[in-house]
């Protein structure tokens, strides 16, 4: 009951693998396995046959950071109906992927830009190419960089590169990298790079001529900052950049207004107006270090406030209330907010809501400019400073250190500290010790 595989599976670039599990403790089964890069719609050959009897396994690659990834692109009606492109699968970029129809590979692929996801698109087009007017779209589900491979030069002159360079990409805010694959003593090929956020959909700028030989490359961006949010019941929440007149929630065309200055730049997860279940629990994780604040209705003239619970039980948990919130559409709502920091690799959960709640949330990166983090470190310093006389024993900031800021061993933090108390004291004025650290002159090279 192999309905034709044993013999399909490896025509189609399938490994046979050396074990495979029983069944009914009988060694009649075979294993076939084969890589594959994240995105890719992968087919098994069609079965020959009824009664094919077979299991399908799917393990990750943990080690190899490549975005789950769309590309999509469109043109013209009249441009569509002259060509009919192909539907390649994303393969993973390294030495000797294909790069155009003449049978040239690319070699000397950048380390940086190994193990991404790559779609050539020569093998979606086919000879003609894209036709002019075409725009290519990526969106990843993580935060990545994108990289265009473009044909700058062929035979000494202009490369295919549809009219993309030397202006239209730089324009679009690309930046060119130093560095680039070969494909060939023909052609000389650059490299242009855009860093996206987590499902944020970037496109090329138009291509103006037809014919254009390009690479698209999606690459997860390991540095960024990147937060989620998910819930108890499986309620999904929108994510938009927290800013002046952002939409506030999934369902309606309300905005907020008046977004205070230290929510932004921010990551705003937006959930129903006021439909969240009752009994709803939020769980929210980033990958650095961030201040969470939750955005809830605090009083309704003439009515009962919708705030799901959140204004005790988070003030119960060791929420803080900001001195200022954001306002939205109806007058008669007035919001609250209540933020907490939440350490690197941390997960918080929101006590689960009570009754209607009409809420957002938005996370904001701790170290996304020296104001930030040195506002938040002073926080931390005068929870420590009981006293107030602006110093921290070094012992006690030595522990805060290694919370705050992982990255830096026990070796790095004692360089710090010797150089905030260079007269062995054992006790540090921590604001000269940030201005120190956070706003420090760089030597000069």
């Amino acid at each position: 009951s192999a309905g034709g595989l044993p013999n399909a599976l490896p025509a189609a670039g399938w490994k046979q693998e050396a074990g495979a599990p029983r069944w009914h403790d009988t060694p009649t089964m075979v294993t076939f396995g084969r890589s594959c890069a994240a995105g890719c719609a992968l087919s098994l050959p069609p079965t020959q046959g009824a009664g094919v009897v077979l299991s399908i396994v799917v393990v990750p690659i943990s080690s190899v950071p490549v975005a789950p990834v769309e590309v999509s692109y469109c043109c013209s009606a009249d441009a569509a109906q002259q060509m009919s492109p192909q539907y390649p699968e994303l393969e993973m970029l390294g030495e000797g992927a294909p790069w155009d129809l003449e049978g040239r590979l690319l070699t000397k692929v950048p380390l940086w830009m190994q193990g991404a996801a790559y779609l050539p698109t020569s093998t979606a087009f086919g000879a003609s190419g894209p036709p002019a007017g075409t725009i290519f779209s990526v969106r990843a589900a993580p935060p990545s960089v994108v990289y265009v491979i473009v044909e700058e030069q062929r035979d000494g002159g202009a490369g295919r590169f549809g009219g993309l360079l030397p202006e239209a990409l730089p324009a679009a805010g690309w930046e060119k990298r130093a560095e680039a694959p070969e494909a060939g003593m023909r052609s000389q090929l650059a490299v242009y790079a855009k860093r996206v956020s987590a499902r944020e959909c970037l496109s090329l700028p138009l291509l103006k001529e037809a014919g254009a030989v390009l690479g698209l490359v999606v690459k997860v961006d390991m540095d960024a900052f990147d937060a989620t949010v998910e819930t108890s019941g499986g309620l999904e929440f929108q994510r938009a950049d927290f800013q002046e007149t952002v939409i506030a929630w999934s369902d309606t065309q309300f905005r907020y207004t008046w977004v205070p200055t230290p929510m932004t730049p921010g990551i705003l997860f937006r959930g129903p107006h006021s439909t969240t279940p009752s009994g709803t629990v939020v769980y929210i994780s980033a990958s650095g270090a961030c201040r969470v604040y939750i955005i809830v209705e605090a009083e309704y003239k003439g009515g009962m406030a919708r705030d799901g619970g959140f204004l005790q039980s988070l003030a119960r948990a060791g929420w803080r209330v900001e001195a200022t919130a954001p306002s939205w559409n109806d007058t008669k709502s007035v919001m609250k907010v209540l933020s907490i920091r939440a350490s690197e690799g941390s997960e918080l959960a929101l006590p689960p809501t009570r009754g209607e709640a009409v809420f957002s949330v938005v996370v904001v990166n701790i170290a996304s400019s020296p104001d930030r983090l040195a506002d938040e470190m002073k926080q931390s310093f005068r929870a420590w400073d009981s006293e107030g006389l602006e110093g921290i024993r070094r012992e006690d900031l030595d522990a805060l250190l290694a919370a705050a800021c992982p990255a830096v061993d026990a070796k790095g933090r004692a360089a710090l500290l010797a150089d905030a108390d260079p007269h062995n004291t054992g006790k540090i004025n921590y604001t000269e010790f940030m201005g120190k650290v956070l706003f420090a002159n760089p030597s000069p090279s």
